[in-house]
């Protein structure tokens, strides 16, 4: 149990690409349930003006951000990852982005994780 407790705000955090993937996979699973399907459409690319694009442009800048942190490891940068994933999260309703936030707050130190108002 102390090795747990003592651990928590002292780990290096690693993003789960997994995470990333299901989050674009929410993505697609939300679209295809609203668009109407067209015969003869075929392929897996989204068509012109896709709902799906904010949703890569956003799992590009989380991306951009983990690479700035782990080549820095700067724990400014880690708080800016959380913060967006946090908005993203929720701004799209994503469980797997949300789990994220969780895994960065367990590297975080106590006083980063508690927001001051």
């Amino acid at each position: 149990m102390h090795r747990h407790i003592l651990k928590i705000g002292n780990a290096r955090y690693t993003f789960n690409q997994a995470a990333l993937c299901a989050f674009i996979a929410e993505a697609k699973m939300r679209e295809r349930a609203s668009l109407p399907l067209a015969p003869g459409a075929i392929g897996n690319a989204p068509p012109a003006g896709s709902a799906l694009q904010p949703v890569l442009e956003e799992a590009d800048r989380i991306t951009a951000l983990y690479r700035s942190y782990r080549s820095t490891g700067n724990i400014e940068l880690l708080m800016e990852l959380k913060s967006r994933l946090e908005k993203v999260s929720v701004l799209y309703e994503s469980h797997a982005l949300a789990e994220e936030v969780l895994s960065i707050n367990a590297c975080l130190p106590y006083e980063r994780r508690v927001p001051w108002v």
